[in-house]
């Protein structure tokens, strides 16, 4: 987040904020009460958030995903009692990452996803199709880019969201069921808990063959356009799971639509 000039900065929060009240996960009246323009700013005491964007040739956002690091100043074991709460812990009153405590694995090294959307706005068409697969491709790419890389991403989602293309990419989430989510009145997104489909919380250890699944978009995604490059992505996951001995059933139902979308705010969590 340093690194964006604060006006690029503004004009980032300001898409999230236009995006999610549009879809009627934000408090419209908290936000012209606050005078908001676009989401507040927040400088977290950890790891910086990662923000990662689709823009078009002319410059317009058109698809948002972000990478939300711990709130610890210094990394903290996973089980530590003084360990920062990341928001979907929050939300749903669980924790999420004791299970996952081992040597060498610390609260820095892991990452919620959040915001996942695309643009309302955007016209059917092919731009508007390979929207969501830049941005899980970017999503996975910067998982693997920091000096000290991620070892798991938490967040909750409804189930054709992240967690659909979590497990597409080789992911394993480990989901909560039956949680009671909810946010006081104060915050912004309280509305997106009272949707009819609950979003669930979850973790998931990043995949030792991660890069090899990126790979597989990467490639789809320069092919010729006139041909269906989405069946061909999704054909070439499959190989790389198929590789790596993880085609299950619940690998296959997501195959069922070769169209990931965005869908929630939190994690959207893609």
């Amino acid at each position: 987040q340093s690194q964006l000039p604060e006006c690029y900065l503004r004009g980032v929060m300001g898409f999230r904020l236009a995006q999610f009240l549009q879809m009627g996960w934000m408090d419209p009246e908290l936000a012209y009460r606050r005078a908001l323009y676009h989401e507040p700013l927040i400088a977290t005491p950890g790891p910086e958030t990662i923000h990662t964007l689709t823009l078009t040739d002319t410059g317009r956002i058109v698809g948002y995903v972000a990478l939300v690091g711990s709130s610890d100043p210094v990394a903290l074991p996973l089980d530590a009692p003084a360990r920062g709460l990341f928001p979907a812990e929050v939300a749903h009153h669980v924790d999420l990452l004791a299970g996952f405590a081992a040597p060498g694995r610390d609260s820095h090294q892991v990452y919620e996803i959040k915001r996942f959307v695309r643009a309302g706005s955007m016209a059917r068409g092919l731009q508007r199709d390979r929207v969501p697969w830049h941005l899980i491709l970017a999503l996975g790419r910067s998982a693997l880019a920091l000096n000290d890389p991620i070892q798991l991403v938490v967040g909750d989602s409804r189930e054709n969201g992240a967690l659909r293309h979590l497990r597409l990419i080789g992911f394993a989430p480990v989901v909560v069921a039956d949680t009671r989510p909810c946010l006081p009145r104060t915050e912004l997104m309280w509305p997106s808990y009272q949707q009819p489909e609950l979003a669930k919380p979850f973790s998931a250890p990043v995949p030792d063959k991660l890069a090899d699944y990126l790979d597989s978009i990467d490639a789809a995604l320069a092919i010729d356009t006139a041909t269906d490059w989405r069946r061909e992505a999704i054909a070439r996951l499959i190989e790389v799971h198929r590789a790596a001995g993880q085609f299950s059933a619940d690998v296959a139902s997501q195959t069922e639509s070769s169209h990931p979308r965005p869908a929630g705010p939190e994690t959207d969590s893609p």
